[in-house]
């Protein structure tokens, strides 16, 4: 609903074995989750048995809007694309790439221009030994308002910019973290496009992340966003020689988000419920770290809906790559 977008979702309720009720959702398109809030309200509110919505693509599978960053992957390994010796013998791929390119600028303006409306003025604090940056400083973390994290550490972007994560107050025992998107840099040429976020950005206020809208079955819980910078799906630790002049760039992914999880867990004591989401490269991110979350809440018992939104790890239709 809402977008006007096809898209399907196969959704799945279990009970884990003494443990939480665990809702696991699959979005094939990813306006279901940044557009609109029907597909998250349907998912949560679905019954004990398995349902599924399809539309009538081959093979039951969904056309998407536009092409995504995921598909880039496929046609690299179609291409055997290779940059050693001409790095710019790579027209065919060059083109299918100027495309997507093109589709995705101007999706992330219009989402860096909300973005900024939206968060300006934006609160920020810092963790340090002596500030754990407590979401009970009311003058720091407000109702409804994003909230800047920087954590230091050995966080950071791909480019060596800072690293933050957003933290929105709402219901203190319901907990809403999401695994923001953005592409992806798995070698040379996807660094140099870039083919992913390089640096931390807001996270737009629509779609769930609306926290206004009556209709948001997620408008009273506390967000975090783990912003997504590292071009690695939210869970590298390596370095590349991408950089100019063969430089190395660092992937921390996994220590972005190890650093939003930890703060997560010490500001959380109790929780009823627990929505861990993502979206694209964000997608791939909740599917390597739900099962993690899980455990590491599992005292606290909250019921938890596991959102994987646009990409699940699968490539149709099939080939080699």
């Amino acid at each position: 609903g809402g977008s006007g977008a096809s898209h399907s979702i196969t959704a799945n309720r279990t009970r884990l074995f003494g443990g939480p009720r665990v809702l696991h959702l699959f979005l094939a398109n990813r306006t279901a989750m940044e557009f609109s809030v029907c597909a998250v309200a349907l998912a949560l509110l679905c019954s004990a048995s398995a349902a599924a919505l399809s539309c009538d693509g081959p093979g039951g599978v969904c056309a998407a809007e536009h092409d995504d960053l995921s598909a880039l992957q496929l046609r690299a390994g179609q291409h055997e694309l290779s940059v050693a010796g001409d790095p710019y013998n790579y027209s065919d791929y060059r083109e299918e790439l100027d495309k997507i390119l093109y589709d995705l600028a101007h999706t992330r303006i219009f989402d860096q221009i909300t973005g900024f409306v939206a968060n300006a003025m934006q609160d920020s604090c810092r963790l340090t030994s002596s500030d754990s940056c407590p979401i009970t400083n009311q003058s720091l973390f407000k109702p409804k308002k994003a909230t800047k994290v920087y954590p230091s550490g050995e966080t950071q972007c791909i480019d060596g910019s800072e690293f933050f994560f957003e933290v929105t107050v709402g219901n203190m025992e319901k907990l809403h973290i999401h695994f923001q998107g953005g592409g992806a840099c798995w070698d040379w040429l996807s660094y140099q496009v870039p083919a992913c976020t390089t640096k931390a950005s807001e996270n737009p206020p629509y779609g769930i992340f609306n926290l206004s809208n009556p209709l948001n079955p997620l408008k009273d819980y506390t967000l975090i966003v783990i912003q997504y910078c590292g071009g690695d799906m939210h869970a590298g630790n390596t370095e590349q020689p991408w950089g100019k002049d063969g430089a190395m760039v660092k992937q921390v992914g996994y220590h972005n988000s190890d650093a939003a999880i930890r703060y997560a867990l010490s500001q959380f004591p109790k929780l009823q419920n627990l929505v861990i989401s993502g979206s694209s490269a964000g997608s791939l991110g909740v599917q390597y770290w739900s099962g993690k979350l899980i455990d590491l809440f599992a005292d606290r018992n909250p019921d938890v809906a596991v959102i994987a939104d646009s990409f699940l790890g699968v490539l149709w239709p099939p080939a080699e790559v």
